[in-house]
């Protein structure tokens, strides 16, 4: 490992025996993005590597090997489509689609909040794309608008852009993260199953969406606050989110996916044409002033 906040990897390196690396796209937790170049056809791709004492577990990389087939099958034109996964001596690397126009929380960033027509069908399109995946009993366990990524850099009423990330990561690292620090996912978007139970399964995804959601229209998310990771975590199991001014039933539609109950929320699918609905009936609805 070479010193924190600098690249593991280094440009023109071989990545397996299909790939070279090009250029660092950026570093997370779990490791960094680069594109790489495919050098029999010269495509270019993204190749998520995890960080070295990852790939060093036994158990992340044979969790890495059985998912193989499910994170390659997972098929929808709203997935980040995986094309490869390279497991070559202390290198971890999925192979992806490489996706041009940044991300929700990019766009967020730039931003502040978004009208409601934009929130609602990036998070309809999302709850799309999670739909298919749970129908192959795959659950995405860290819905964020980090993960959700953008073919085209946004514009207005834009539909069709979306594509969820990271569906490999999530499932690759979740036994390990559960087990290092007590919490399977990231606590500003965590179910209140998945931090009072352990529990995470389709009905989280929708919760992550609803946060998500929620995130696109205040500029917040609902429990965001100070504290430790669990104590912003456990606001999500004790406390309401606060209610937004927007109409009835826009809110109605937030907090049935914010329900405390997993059973009490609607599945993706069908969460998604709730949101389309609503996108079309709330167009010329105004965003709301980020809230603090």
């Amino acid at each position: 490992m070479t010193e924190q906040g600098r690249a593991q990897y280094g440009r023109g390196e071989p990545l397996g025996a299909s790939y070279r690396l090009v250029d660092l796209l950026g570093t997370g937790a779990t490791g960094e993005v680069w594109r790489a170049e495919h050098t029999a056809t010269g495509e270019h791709v993204a190749a998520k590597l995890l960080r070295a004492e990852l790939a060093a577990d036994p158990t992340v990389v044979e969790r890495f090997v059985r998912e193989r087939t499910v994170l390659l099958g997972l098929q929808h034109p709203s997935i980040v489509r995986v094309r490869d996964l390279v497991v070559e001596g202390d290198r971890l690397a999925i192979v992806m689609d490489l996706v041009g126009g940044g991300s929700a929380r990019d766009l967020l960033a730039g931003a502040g909040t978004l009208p409601p027509r934009d929130a609602l069908t990036i998070t309809a399109e999302t709850l799309n794309a999670l739909a298919v995946a749970h129908e192959q009993d795959v659950t995405h366990r860290d819905v964020k608008p980090d993960n959700v990524l953008l073919a085209a850099p946004w514009a207005p009423g834009a539909t069709g852009d979306v594509r969820v990330s990271d569906f490999g990561i999530a499932s690759v690292m979740a036994d390990r993260q559960r087990t290092t620090t007590g919490l399977l996912g990231t606590p500003q978007y965590m179910a209140p199953e998945s931090i009072s139970q352990g529990r995470s399964g389709p009905a989280a995804d929708v919760y992550g969406a609803g946060v998500m959601l929620y995130e696109l229209l205040a500029g917040r998310t609902p429990f965001a606050g100070p504290g430790t990771d669990f104590a912003v975590a456990y606001r999500h199991v004790t406390s309401d989110p606060p209610q937004l001014d927007v109409p009835a039933s826009l809110w109605s539609a937030v907090s049935t996916m914010l329900a405390k109950d997993p059973a009490a929320r609607p599945a993706a699918a069908d969460a998604a044409a709730t949101l389309r609905r609503l996108a079309r009936q709330l167009a010329d609805a105004p965003a709301l002033t980020p809230t603090t």
